[in-house]
């Protein structure tokens, strides 16, 4: 029975000792597989990234290309519209329009009061009057007897002669007028704002007639340009 015991006994501490050694050794697996696969599925993602980021920017370079054509061609466009605004401001361009035209003459009794002063005769500061009138109407382009106003222009007398732009003109005296019929029209007509003007036209002492045309052409200033006028565009 004792020597049964020893046997057992001996028998157990064999088996504790081979468990213990298998418990000690690690089961082989496929770790290194396992990680070569994920880094060769980090680097295909890496490059179809790449991929996809080089795309983009050739995407973008195009677009911001696109953006500053855009730019330019604008640039272009508002240089070009200023360009013209600045000819139309110094008539360098004939122009054509819906417009009115405004008929000032003499009256029918020319003659020289008692002080040898002319009556009955359209003065300088008439044809003033009646021009200040038109362009606070908006009246974008106006010529006296063929001949274009700008900026610069004059209308004096000399004697009972009228000049604009320093060249002698006779009565009748036929003011073109382009621009918004209406607003034009409205200011020729008020008799506050051209008070003195009408007194002398109720009197009889000058003629005035005004009429609407559908089309209205005026030549290009045909005059002298002071150089302060001329602007350069950078």
């Amino acid at each position: 029975m004792q020597k049964f015991k020893l046997v057992n006994l001996g028998v157990g501490v064999l088996c504790g000792l081979l468990i213990s050694f298998n418990w000690g050794v690690e089961l082989p697996h496929n770790s290194l597989g396992n990680e070569a696969e994920a880094m060769e599925t980090l680097l295909s993602d890496y490059i179809s990234e790449q991929v996809y980021l080089q795309t983009r920017i050739e995407i973008l370079r195009d677009e911001i290309e696109d953006a500053e054509n855009e730019i330019e061609i604008q640039g272009d466009e508002v240089s070009l519209s200023t360009l013209e605004e600045l000819r139309k401001d110094i008539g360098l361009g004939k122009v054509s329009g819906a417009g009115i035209e405004v008929v000032v003459d003499n009256g029918r009794n020319v003659g020289r009061s008692g002080e040898g002063m002319a009556v009955n005769l359209v003065q300088a500061s008439d044809l003033r009057d009646v021009v200040n009138a038109l362009y606070s109407g908006g009246a974008e382009a106006i010529s006296i007897n063929g001949r274009r106003l700008i900026t610069s222009s004059t209308i004096n007398s000399v004697g009972s002669n009228i000049l604009v732009n320093g060249v002698g003109i006779s009565a009748p005296y036929n003011v073109e007028a382009i621009g918004n019929i209406d607003t034009m029209l409205s200011r020729i007509e008020d008799r506050t704002l051209l008070a003195s003007f009408y007194t002398k036209v109720l009197n009889a002492n000058i003629r005035l007639m005004v009429e609407i045309h559908d089309r209205i052409s005026i030549n290009e200033y045909n005059g002298e340009l002071k150089s302060d006028l001329i602007n350069i565009i950078n």
